[in-house]
Order: structure tokens, then sequence, then C-alpha cells
């Protein structure tokens, strides 16, 4: 065997994590459905996160990863 994986590895149905605030309730930020990426994509998800939660501009685009993306069109 050359390597064995054990806990929780949530991701999302277009395989993209989901970070950032979350439209339908203030105050909740979301950075998580990094699937197995998770722990080596944890420092730049809480830099980019920190970034927007200061009001600076992000250095990456948190545009396609927004979990408004999976609210249904009214």
């Amino acid at each position: 065997m050359l390597r064995s994986y054990l806990g929780f590895r949530p991701y999302c149905p277009d395989h993209l994590p989901v970070i950032g605030p979350d439209p339908r309730a203030p105050g909740l930020w979301h950075a998580a459905g990094h699937e197995g990426a998770g722990i080596g994509l944890s420092v730049g998800t809480a830099k980019v996160l920190v970034q927007t939660m200061t009001g600076e501009v992000p250095e990456l685009d948190l545009a396609p990863f927004a979990p408004a993306r999976f609210a249904k069109a009214s």
C-alpha cells in the first residue's frame, strides 16, 4: 500500500471549494469543500478570507468559489 486516507473529505457538485460570505446568513463565512486538498490549500484559503474580511482586495478572485453559486433561481 502506498497511502491511506481517513476522515471526512467534503466536496461540492462542481468540485470547487466554497470560500466567502454566505448571503443568507450575515456574519457566516465558509471555507470548506476542498476535497482532498484542504490541508494544502488551508493557508491560501485563510489568507484570501482574511483579506476579504478586513476590506482588502483578495489576491484571488473569490467569485468562482462564492457560496451564492448554489442558490436556486427564483
